[in-house]
C-alpha cells in the first residue's frame, strides 16, 4: 500500500435488516472510493450473524437488537483506521467503541421521530424501538463531523441534536449509470422483460417501499382522478412493496384496481426497466431524506410529478411538478399536462436529464473523501501536538 494512502473503515448496516437503500449507499460509496479516490482505501466492516433457529424464532426481534447493539459494536471495535465512517445514523452508538475524533457518520432522515410527533403519517414506533433510536442518534454528537444527504436533512438533524450546522457537510448521493435514457429497442425489450403488452397504454410509475410515509394511497387517488378526467388509457405501474389489504380495498372502491399493475420487488438489474417503460413517475411521498427515484427517473428521461417536501424540492432542482402530498387532483392535473403537452414533456425531460447527470458516485466519493481528509488531518495534528 502506498504510504500516502489512508485507511477508512466503513461500518455497514446489518444485512439481516434488509435495508436496501442503506446497503446501496454503503457499498456504492465503497466501490466509488476504491475507483476514484486513490488517497483512501475503503475497508468494509459488516456483520451478518446466523438467522435464529425455528425454536427461538419468537425471540428474533430481541436477537436482532442484541446483534445490532452488542455483537456488532464489539466486533467493530477491533480495527484501527485513519477515519471511521458510520454509514447510517441509526448506528450512531458505534462511535462509543471507536475513536470519536476520527469518526464521521451519515445522517439520512428522522422519519421515526417525524412519525412519533405526528408530522408524517404512519404507525408510531414502540417505546423500546424509539428509545434505542434516540440513544443511537444522540450519540452522533460525539462524531468529529457529520455528513448529510441534503440540506433539508442537515437542518433536521442539527435542530434535533442541537448541533452547530458548521459540523455538517452536505454530500449528495450518486445514482448508478444504468439509469440512463433508453433506445426505442430497449424500451420494447424492457416491456417484454416486465411482462407488459406493447400497447399504447400510458404507464404512471410509482416506486415504494410500502412504508406509510410513501403515501401509496395518494398515488391510488391520483390515478382515480386521472381516470375520472376522461383518461382511460392509463395504468399505475407499481414497483416495490405490493399493495396491502386496505390499499387494495381503496383501489377497488375508487374503481381503479384493474388499472394497477403490481410488479412487486424487481431484481437489481431490472429496476431501470420500470423507468424506461413509464410515461411519468408519480412520487407523492410525505417525507424523504434524499429521494433516489426522482433522480433515477430524470436520468432515464422520465418526467416527474412529486410532492413538495423540502428534500424533493432540493434534490429535484425545481424541475419536477411539485404539489402537496395530499393534493391528488393537483397531481392528476400535472400528470395530464405531461400526457397532453408534448412541448412541456420534452422540456421536462431535457432539463431533468441534464440535472441528474450531476449526481454521480464519483462526485459523492470525491466530496466524501474531502471530509475524511479534514477529519484525519485534524486528528493527526492533535496527536502530533500531544506527543510533543
Amino acid at each position: 500500500m502506498d504510504l500516502k494512502t489512508r485507511l477508512v473503515r466503513l461500518y455497514h448496516v446489518l444485512p439481516s435488516e434488509g435495508r436496501e437503500s442503506m446497503e446501496r449507499y454503503g457499498w456504492g460509496l465503497a466501490a466509488a472510493i476504491d475507483q476514484h479516490v486513490p488517497e483512501f482505501r475503503a475497508i468494509n466492516v459488516t456483520y451478518d450473524a446466523s438467522a435464529a433457529a425455528p425454536g427461538v424464532r419468537r425471540f428474533a426481534r430481541l436477537i436482532r437488537s442484541y446483534q445490532r447493539y452488542v455483537d456488532f459494536p464489539m466486533y467493530a471495535r477491533n480495527g484501527t483506521a485513519d477515519v471511521h465512517h458510520i454509514i447510517d445514523h441509526s448506528y450512531g452508538h458505534l462511535v462509543h467503541l471507536l475513536e470519536p475524533r476520527r469518526t464521521v457518520a451519515t445522517c439520512h432522515d428522522l422519519i421515526m421521530l417525524k412519525m412519533r410527533d405526528g408530522v408524517v403519517p404512519g404507525t408510531k414506533p414502540s417505546w423500546s424501538r424509539l428509545l434505542l433510536f434516540q440513544l443511537s442518534v444522540s450519540s452522533l454528537r460525539r462524531c468529529r463531523l457529520l455528513l448529510a444527504d441534503s440540506h433539508s436533512s442537515m437542518r433536521d438533524f442539527a435542530n434535533y441534536l442541537n448541533i452547530d450546522p458548521s459540523r455538517f457537510r452536505v454530500v449528495y448521493l450518486g445514482i448508478d449509470p444504468k439509469f440512463r435514457a433508453p433506445s426505442v429497442a430497449e424500451i420494447g425489450q424492457a416491456r417484454q422483460s416486465l411482462g407488459l403488452s406493447a400497447s399504447s397504454q400510458e404507464l404512471l410509475l410509482n416506486v415504494s417501499t410500502g412504508a406509510n410515509y410513501k403515501n401509496t394511497e395518494g398515488s391510488i387517488r391520483t390515478l382515480a382522478q386521472i381516470v375520472a378526467a376522461g383518461r382511460n388509457n392509463v395504468s399505475l405501474l407499481r414497483v416495490g412493496h405490493s399493495l396491502n389489504a386496505a390499499q387494495n380495498a381503496l383501489a377497488q372502491s375508487l374503481g381503479v384496481r384493474n388499472r394497477i399493475i403490481d410488479l412487486g420487488k424487481l431484481p437489481e438489474h431490472k429496476i431501470q426497466y420500470a423507468y424506461w417503460v413509464a410515461t411519468a413517475l408519480l412520487f407523492p411521498s410525505y417525507y424523504e431524506g434524499f429521494g433516489w427515484p426522482v433522480l433515477e427517473a430524470m436520468a432515464c428521461g422520465t418526467p416527474v410529478v412529486a410532492s413538495d417536501t423540502p428534500t424533493l424540492l432540493e434534490v429535484g432542482g425545481g424541475i419536477p411538478d411539485s404539489l402537496p402530498a395530499d393534493d391528488a387532483w393537483g397531481m392528476a392535473r400535472a400528470v395530464l399536462r405531461l400526457f397532453n403537452d408534448g412541448a412541456l414533456r420534452a422540456q421536462k425531460i431535457e432539463h431533468g436529464h441534464k440535472w441528474a447527470q450531476e449526481f454521480t458516485w464519483e462526485r459523492t466519493a470525491i466530496q466524501t473523501s474531502a471530509v475524511y481528509a479534514e477529519v484525519a488531518e485534524a486528528a493527526d495534528a492533535r496527536t502530533h501536538v500531544r506527543d510533543q
